[in-house]
């Protein structure tokens, strides 16, 4: 079994939490997942970052990509150590250690402080509906 320390936990944590908050949030969702943009509102070739909450009121962040195969919807918390991404240029970077992510994808292309794009995982993927020019996500 792998070392189990600080970071290993807190990875572990910020994965399920939201997945946890998405599963409460699609109680009152429609078939398709939780509503989160209307397709209109998204480009191709255009990133964007949308605040959601859940159906308890909390707060999660999502990264929706146009591409010409569709949309992609990541979790927009770095998978390092939990902050939030931001976008810049035509990637997303974490401010508090410098890790950045393909935006269409979730790769890792650098990793926390210059480090291997190894030393993290790359940001998880939600599952995309695009259904009556809505976008959903579960």
């Amino acid at each position: 079994m792998g070392k189990f320390n600080r970071r290993t936990f807190l990875a572990f944590v910020s994965a399920l939490i939201p997945s946890a908050l998405l599963g409460k949030a699609e109680a009152a969702a429609s078939p398709y997942g939780s509503f989160l943009a209307k397709s209109t509102a998204i480009k191709l070739g255009q990133t964007q970052i949308y605040g959601a909450k859940d159906s308890n009121g909390r707060s999660f962040e999502v990264v929706l990509t146009r591409t010409r195969t569709g949309v992609t919807a990541l979790e927009g918390t770095c998978t390092h150590q939990g902050c939030l991404v931001d976008l810049k240029k035509n990637s997303l970077v974490c401010p508090c250690h410098g890790s950045v992510f393909n935006p269409a994808s979730g790769a890792v292309i650098m990793g926390p402080n210059g480090s291997s794009k190894s030393s993290i995982k790359p940001l998880t993927k939600y599952k995309v509906t695009e259904k009556s020019g809505k976008i959903y996500i579960k």
